[in-house]
């Protein structure tokens, strides 16, 4: 008897630049390259000569590093540091 389990595949999906743009990181290609030399952005993988790819995994993992750096830079007083504190509970 066959089994009708289907065998759950982990795949980490490729984003192009349309997809950096949904996901609101709209830098222009000179941008992109200044930031991945630097790194301080993930580097693509280039599937073409012409078309150039991230790993979804790295972007995200990129935009958790910003939202931590915004995080430990927020001020600890006053009317922004609750806001923020109001902000991080809403959101956990």
């Amino acid at each position: 008897m066959k089994s009708k389990i289907k065998p759950q595949i982990d795949i980490d999906p490729f984003w192009d630049k349309h997809d950096l743009a949904a996901a609101g990181i709209r830098f222009g290609d000179s941008q992109l390259r200044r930031l991945w030399s630097a790194a301080k952005f993930p580097a693509p993988t280039r599937l073409s000569a012409r078309k150039l790819v991230w790993r979804r995994s790295q972007i995200l993992a990129w935009i958790g590093t910003l939202s931590q750096a915004a995080a430990d830079a927020a001020p600890t007083t006053g009317k922004k540091a609750r806001r923020n504190t109001e902000r991080a509970r809403a959101e956990a």
